[in-house]
């Protein structure tokens, strides 16, 4: 209001007096901090360096208006916001992270975003790659938030093995970060420069309600991050689920030494603020203030909030989101652009890029972020950003109802045999709903006689250029093997042997039920997976026996993305996919008009 007013008592002193003053004519002259001029100059511009820790201005003190600044450091390491809606919580996240590009440069600090309330707040720093900025994941679904911990906590492990390669070279002791950096910088060491990571994760309740690995993933960051300059700030309206699956345990919250409390209920800050203080033994007053905060104002305590003197009352600084855009638009021309993994809520389906691994079937876009760099993978099924396939004697089995799975698919192999400069052969009934999409590179066999001849030929020219790809063959019986025939039929022999001399082969039936019972000869050939969503019999013969699939989104058929899981039976890995939509953008349409 800008009828507030001070009448200080006679016997308050002076210095507090000229405080109060100053605290009423920034209210009278403005309703927010803008960030725009707390950012550093020209010359101080991302100069700081993040060896003793990360510092970052995010506001002033309501009774000093001295600058208050959030530290991530090696005692403080890690951090926890609770706010209402519309309290200032996500305008902190965006200081913070404006902070950090302003200060520091990417190899200083990098940031990586988890925000699981299904919104685009942190979208533009996904769409800009940003170099400081390694992921941005808005994805709420189970696979998807535990690939985002587990890929950090990998992280932590090839830090540790960092630490004992420059240990050994230099013949320091080197147990922490800042002794790395230090060792680094007297001994001019070549070894890899580790910049400290901020892990922000936005409405975090959601880590802990769908996944049981969560809480152990997380457990192990809070207690080794420290250790190789790993840090979290975590934020949520609560701070804690109702769900009688949270596991966000009263021991993982001892970790977070700073707190900030934004407007809520007592109830609220009670979870962040102890009842008691321990320094004056009397009723916490900031449980009771926290109702009565403005937005943007908040309670920032860094000694767990269990003192009344760590307490100080700050008005946080506003971005606003014309300054996010000029930063996100500023940084890459500073910087560079990086290689952001951006991770989208209901993410539709895309044109497969221009420029693809040679070698690999590429299928889509993947839900986890870095799965096989995380998991030091070995698998000819890879799932790092794309999940691909590299053929090497096993083939692929495609089911579904969903006929834009198999199209994809079958898009996936024509682009393989494009780059390979491989032929590609399409077998099927001439009324296959499937003919009218096939590529035009494609030869399409619709006759039992026109089929039989080239495969014979494939077999006869042994030559292992051929990418074949078979729509539902068990419609042509001579081709079929039922389960209990003692000897197969001369073309059901046929059939298997083009499929294992073939360089790749990609086999489409609806129900995997018929490969089992008519096909059998097919299933040894083609470990790999591709089932679409919405069919549960065929999720069941097509995942292994130790999957544990927990109902999402993902699992209901989109109009605008084509969701699809992937298995390698042989290895039983498995996973989510978002497939490729079926055209090329290299040559605008890769398959025939209807």
């Amino acid at each position: 209001s800008e009828d507030v007013f001070t009448v200080p008592p006679e016997d308050l002193p002076a210095r507090r007096a000229a405080a109060l003053s100053a605290v009423t004519a920034q209210v009278k002259k403005a309703v927010v901090l803008p960030l725009n001029a707390r950012l550093p100059h020209a010359e101080g511009w991302q100069k700081k360096s993040s060896e003793a820790g990360i510092f970052l201005p995010i506001g002033q003190s309501d009774v000093t208006c001295q600058p208050v600044t959030l530290a991530f450091t090696e005692e403080k390491p890690y951090a926890l916001v609770i706010g209402d809606v519309n309290s200032g919580k996500s305008a902190l996240l965006h200081t913070v992270a404006l902070q950090i590009f302003a200060n520091y440069t990417p190899g200083e600090v990098k940031l990586a975003i988890a925000d699981f309330k299904e919104g685009a707040e942190f979208a533009l720093y996904g769409a800009s790659r940003l170099p400081a900025v390694e992921a941005v994941v808005e994805n709420d679904d189970p696979d998807c938030a535990a690939s985002f911990l587990r890929y950090y906590v990998s992280e932590l492990h090839r830090r540790q093995t960092c630490f004992t390669a420059l240990s050994a070279e230099t013949g320091h002791l080197i147990r922490k970060y800042e002794t790395y950096r230090a060792v680094q910088r007297e001994t001019g060491a070549l070894s890899e420069i580790l910049p400290r990571i901020l892990l922000m994760i936005d409405e975090y309740q959601s880590l802990f309600e769908g996944n049981t690995e969560t809480a152990a993933l997380l457990s192990e960051l809070v207690r080794k991050g420290r250790t190789y300059g790993v840090h979290l700030i975590m934020a949520s309206q609560r701070g804690v689920s109702e769900s009688a699956r949270n596991t966000f345990t009263a021991e993982l919250k001892d970790h977070f030494s700073t707190r900030l409390v934004f407007r809520c209920p007592p109830a609220a800050a009670r979870r962040l603020f102890s009842d008691r203080a321990v320094d004056t033994g009397r009723e916490n007053t900031g449980i009771a203030a926290a109702v009565l905060l403005k937005t943007g104002h908040a309670l920032l305590n860094d000694e767990a909030g269990q003192t009344e003197r760590a307490t100080v009352s700050v008005q946080c600084f506003y971005a606003g989101d014309d300054l996010i855009g000029r930063m996100c638009s500023l940084l890459p021309r500073v910087n560079g652009t990086g290689e952001t993994a951006w991770l989208r809520y209901n993410a539709a389906s895309r044109a497969a890029p221009s420029a693809l691994p040679h070698g690999e079937v590429t299928f889509g876009d993947s839900v986890c972020l870095h799965k096989d760099r995380a998991a030091s993978d070995a698998d000819s099924l890879k799932d790092d950003g794309l999940v691909s396939f590299t053929p090497n004697g096993t083939h692929i089995l495609c089911t579904g109802s969903n006929l834009r799975v198999p199209a994809s698919v079958l898009c996936s192999a024509a682009r393989f045999a494009e780059q390979e400069g491989l032929s590609l052969h399409v077998f099927c009934v001439e009324s296959h709903p499937l003919l009218r999409l096939c590529p035009e590179t494609a030869t399409v066999y619709t006759t039992l006689a026109a089929q039989r001849e080239m495969l014979s030929r494939q077999l006869r020219e042994d030559q292992n250029r051929a990418v074949n790809v078979f729509l539902e063959m068990s419609a042509e019986k001579e081709f079929t093997q039922p389960l209990g025939t003692l000897r197969p039929s001369a073309d059901a022999a046929l059939l298997k042997n083009a499929v294992a001399h073939s360089r790749l082969s990609v086999v489409f039936e609806r129900r995997c039920k018929i490969v089992r019972s008519e096909l059998p000869q097919i299933l040894a050939l083609a470990p790999i997976h591709i089932t679409a969503v919405g069919d549960s019999e065929n999720l069941r013969a097509a995942l292994p026996d130790t999957a544990r699939i927990t109902a999402t989104a993902f699992d209901v058929p989109q109009k605008d993305s084509i969701h699809a899981y992937y298995c390698n039976r042989d290895t039983e890995k498995w996973g989510k996919i978002v497939l490729f939509q079926p055209l090329s953008p290299c040559q605008g349409h890769l398959f025939k008009s209807p």
